[in-house]
């Protein structure tokens, strides 16, 4: 009984998100781009490890950690480890505005869709009060 209510009030609140499917569907591209890029920063560890210090880099035949590589591992190897990890900074630094910018967007569109639904809520409950006789 109180299972089929909560299922009821959620499809009420899903009316009201109806409206704004379009900003809903912005809102997790930019969750999934800021969770990408973010996830970014993390795979320039690797190339720094094997390039700059390739001591600290496991060279063990098996080990499935050495085959494994990134997208952007050729933009980062430089000729020197200077110059290898001046391009992993520049890249940090890039990937980093990135994560900020798809941030912001993702908390942006949160709010203004949740302050947009409940200005929908209150309004359709303050119509509802106001026809109700006294």
């Amino acid at each position: 009984m109180r299972l089929s209510k909560s299922f009821k009030t959620s499809g009420q609140l899903l009316q009201f998100a109806r409206t704004y499917w379009f900003l809903i569907v912005d809102t997790i591209v930019f969750i999934t781009l800021y969770g990408v890029v973010s996830q970014g920063r993390v795979l320039l560890l690797k190339p720094l490890i094997d390039n700059v210090q390739p001591s600290l880099s496991p060279k063990i035949a098996g080990d499935p950690s050495t085959k494994f590589t990134i997208p952007f591992e050729s933009l980062i190897h430089g000729d020197t480890s200077e110059q290898t990890l001046f391009r992993a900074a520049i890249l940090f630094l890039i990937l980093t505005f990135l994560v900020s910018i798809f941030n912001y967007l993702k908390e942006y569109l949160q709010e203004y869709i949740s302050l947009k639904i409940a200005i929908d809520i209150r309004n359709k409950g303050c119509g509802h009060l106001v026809n109700l006789s006294i």
